[in-house]
């Protein structure tokens, strides 16, 4: 697509910056919600075309139980063994979008799995320092925020739980 580094397939080129072959679901999610926000203020077909071409893309790669590779080749190939739960929230928050958009079901369903798969990873009780926060990668030995709960991975989930939240009317 035009100026935008996509592949035909809606893979992006350099959309990483340690591993720019094999972005992550986190920067992949960045992208995506660039080019949709972009289409919502300017009204530019191509921005939206290059966002659902992107989601269509990964909308195969989300199990039933919802979890999404980390990372990805330029085949969509998963490049990592775990799970980004920074990038499975930014992605469940885009396809909400793209939902309350298109009202395609595929992307309120797939949204939903990724959601479910993120919470089901946060303890609810025990450790107090660590009861209610987002692991960087799932398991928690992944290379992405590796033993670490992040900041921003809490921001994320937040967002897409309260949009899938919006969309449900709930």
């Amino acid at each position: 697509m035009g100026g935008f580094k996509q592949r035909p397939n809606g893979w992006f080129a350099d959309c990483c910056l340690g591993q720019p072959d094999t972005p992550l679901t986190h920067t992949i999610g960045y992208a995506v919600r660039g080019l949709f926000e972009g289409w919502r203020y300017s009204g530019d077909q191509q921005l939206l075309d290059a966002c659902v071409l992107t989601s269509e893309a990964l909308l195969p790669r989300i199990s039933p139980e919802g979890y999404l590779p980390g990372r990805f080749d330029r085949d969509w190939k998963p490049a990592a063994p775990r799970a980004c739960m920074t990038g499975s929230s930014q992605i469940a928050h885009n396809f909400l979008l793209l939902y309350a958009h298109s009202r395609d079901p595929r992307y309120l369903e797939a949204a939903r799995a990724l959601n479910r798969f993120v919470r089901r990873s946060i303890e609810v009780e025990g450790n107090p320092d660590t009861v209610g926060g987002v692991r960087g990668s799932f398991p928690i030995n992944g290379s992405y925020g590796g033993y670490r709960y992040l900041n921003w991975a809490a921001k994320f989930t937040i967002d897409a739980q309260q949009m899938e939240q919006a969309v449900l009317g709930s």
